[in-house]
């Protein structure tokens, strides 16, 4: 059996802490995603989203995640948050 010291411990509760802290910040910026993209019609391009979402009054956060999408069509909610969860 392998001993652990303190200190590698600590370090491997920080590590589980970020990443839990990480899956909870992603699937709430997805769910402020899909509220801040409501009437949105599919298929849509990355400006379409932008728009919208600005039309929504979306805060920077859901602006900057847009902006990290592929200049691409999306061609439905599903899509979208395949991309979303690629550049998360």
């Amino acid at each position: 059996m392998k001993a652990y010291n303190k200190y590698s411990v600590h370090l491997w509760l920080q590590k589980i802490i970020r990443n839990i802290y990480e899956v909870r910040h992603m699937a709430v910026h997805l769910i402020d995603l899909e509220r801040y993209l409501s009437g949105i019609m599919f298929p849509a391009s990355k400006n379409d989203l932008r728009q919208k979402a600005r039309d929504n009054h979306a805060p920077d956060v859901i602006i900057d995640i847009i902006n990290n999408l592929p200049e691409r069509n999306f061609s439905s909610s599903g899509d979208l948050s395949k991309a979303v969860d690629e550049i998360e």
